[in-house]
């Protein structure tokens, strides 16, 4: 990493390369910025998700060095770079504005490894995930009933007097029970 400067209000950005095969390795590149800028234009999407364990295990590449990080993290990572290869699934879906593939990720962005560096760029989070135009999480890897609490959610969200087969929201309860939702941080990081 090469040091920030906080009077700037210096973040670092990830460049999440494009691949035609989701067997690619991800290869990233940091891009170190101030805030103002890179809010300027919109143009970074933070990434809201839950760490899981705490062992670095999966490989990644930035700015050409192995980096390693959770498996949470990387089949997040494998999943957003997808998105440009396949179009969602689901009818209706959003169009947003974060094709850029320019990501804010804490365990990449922010040198974990220097104490000052971390408590600097904490000072900023609110910042940086208000100034974004949209926020990503990841809730992990899609189960057995995931998809279908993601349409009874989407049927409510749109027509809030319809209801869903009563059977079926033993699915959102199974959603809601995911670990991302018993963070400290999510309030803050959607909330903005």
């Amino acid at each position: 990493y090469s040091p920030l400067n906080p009077e700037k209000s210096e973040i670092r950005i990830l460049a999440l390369q494009p691949s035609s095969s989701p067997t690619d390795p991800i290869i990233c590149r940091l891009i170190t910025t101030s805030l103002e800028h890179a809010a300027g234009g919109g143009r970074y999407t933070p990434l809201s998700y839950c760490w899981g364990t705490t062992f670095m295990t999966e490989k990644i590449v930035v700015d050409g060095h192995s980096f390693l990080v959770t498996p949470s993290l990387y089949n997040a990572l494998l999943h957003f770079r997808s998105l440009k290869l396949n179009p969602s699934p689901y009818p209706g879906r959003r169009q947003t504005t974060d094709d850029s593939g320019l990501w804010w990720i804490d365990a990449i962005c922010i040198n974990q490894n220097d104490l000052d560096e971390r408590k600097s760029q904490v000072s900023l989070m609110t910042r940086l995930y208000k100034q974004a135009q949209i926020v990503r999480v990841w809730l992990g890897e899609e189960s057995n009933d995931s998809a279908r609490a993601m349409q009874i959610i989407r049927e409510v969200a749109y027509s809030p007097s319809s209801r869903a087969d009563i059977v079926n929201y033993s699915a959102v309860i199974n959603l809601y029970q995911r670990p991302w939702f018993s963070r400290v941080w999510v309030r803050q990081e959607i909330a903005l």
